[in-house]
């Protein structure tokens, strides 16, 4: 059963935390480095992305100059994987059950992101569509790297490598569910304040 957010408190849960959208780098950076299961795993995937690539480009047969350079240019693929992976959260969201989703974007500061006003999201829910986007992009880029040679493949690297990175704020917001007893917070979005509120269940609820 899916609860409003005026309903919260009387099932039991308190404001936990609130995230401004302008402010969400300074809420979700302490979070990545925490030590739990989402954190490491996010650092792991992406040492070894970079090691691979590495070795990729100083055993490849293309040569160390042109295959950096295909896989420099692979970052610009970023640009068009960032609507992308939004519109990626978006289904998931409404896979979930989410009446409407919006997309919200801050240029200067590279942030982007999908929402759904007034739906409240559980932990479990909150994972699948966080990380839905790291998934499939990842997975299809990695299909790119394996089936195809010389400087395309260093094109999908480093297009990974990017898209990999481009994720840290999934994972540092699954971090933060897990750093405080995630099977009992919930969170929502309020859209006309530009706000996300984090509520967590009482022990005694």
């Amino acid at each position: 059963m899916k609860i409003a957010p005026s309903e919260l408190t009387k099932y039991g849960y308190e404001l936990h935390a609130q995230l401004q959208h302008s402010d969400i780098a300074a809420f979700i950076q302490p979070y990545i480095f925490r030590k739990n299961f989402a954190s490491i795993f996010y650092w792991t995937f992406n040492a070894l992305v970079l090691a691979l690539s590495l070795y990729k480009i100083f055993t490849c047969e293309i040569g160390i100059g042109e295959s950096f350079g295909k896989f420099a240019l692979g970052f610009c693929l970023l640009l068009p994987l960032i609507p992308i992976h939004e519109l990626i959260h978006g289904l998931f969201y409404k896979l979930d059950g989410a009446p409407a989703v919006q997309y919200k974007a801050n240029f200067k500061k590279f942030i982007f992101y999908a929402m759904a006003d007034q739906y409240v999201t559980t932990f479990y829910s909150f994972v699948i569509l966080a990380i839905a986007p790291f998934v499939i992009i990842n997975t299809l880029l990695l299909i790119g790297i394996i089936t195809t040679a010389g400087g395309l493949s260093f094109l999908f690297a480093g297009a990974l490598f990017m898209h990999t990175a481009g994720c840290a704020g999934d994972f540092a917001l699954i971090s933060y569910f897990l750093e405080n007893d995630s099977k009992r917070l919930v969170t929502y979005d309020d859209i006309s304040l530009g706000m996300s509120y984090f509520y967590k269940k009482g022990n005694n609820s």
